[in-house]
């Protein structure tokens, strides 16, 4: 984007040298919890919900007019799942423990007073808010600098607490592109409907699938 950043949580907000710049790579502790995060999009408005009951829908005009909160079985066909392994020996910063939080809440203070939130506002909902995301955007640049080298961050989802997701960090100066996480790639398998965890993650976002 213009800001220099794909828009995203934990992304480099830095717009200086681009060597010293990294890169965000997503991922889930769970296949449950990649489900979930890819199925967000599919989870109705609470608009929708409550017009739920007064629209027809008609599922063989297709996708786009199936009846919010279904998830089309085409979506299994058209996604892969691809699956890694990280050393117990990395480090992650878990930046969603009271003392990372009162950690990043000293060094960002004067971010914090730049977007003009009060001391009581810097919390899990702030580093959770879906925009404007300059704050967790400084805690990872915070984290990446840090002199222990994090490999990157491990942090709850904004979708449950019970759903953990890591960002690993990828050292764009290393002319590799390489992640500092030492990752050992595993498999990329398709996925279809009746995946168990799959059927797992649409439960707990109350969706179905058709």
């Amino acid at each position: 984007g213009s800001d220099g950043t794909f828009g995203y949580r934990w992304d480099d907000p830095k717009k200086a040298d681009p060597t010293d710049k990294f890169r965000a790579v997503y991922a889930a502790c769970t296949r449950v919890a990649s489900f979930v995060e890819k199925l967000q999009e599919f989870i109705p408005t609470p608009e929708l919900i409550a017009l739920r009951a007064l629209i027809t829908y008609d599922p063989a005009a297709g996708p786009a007019s199936l009846e919010p909160g279904v998830v089309p079985r085409e979506w299994a066909d058209e996604h892969v799942m691809g699956q890694t392994d990280v050393p117990e020996t990395v480090l992650f910063a878990s930046v969603a423990t009271s003392e990372a939080l009162w950690h990043l809440h000293e060094l960002l203070a004067p971010l914090v007073l730049t977007l003009r939130l009060s001391p009581f506002e810097f919390d899990l909902s702030a580093l959770f808010a879906r925009s404007p995301r300059d704050l967790s955007q400084a805690a990872a640049r915070t984290v990446f600098e840090d002199p222990d080298r994090f490999a990157g961050i491990i942090c709850p989802s904004r979708l449950g607490i019970d759903l953990l997701n890591v960002t690993l960090f990828e050292d764009l100066d290393s002319g590799d592109n390489t992640t500092r996480a030492p990752l050992s790639y595993l498999a990329v398998d398709s996925i279809t409907p009746d995946d168990s965890d799959l059927l797992q993650a649409v439960a707990k976002l109350r969706l179905r699938i058709e």
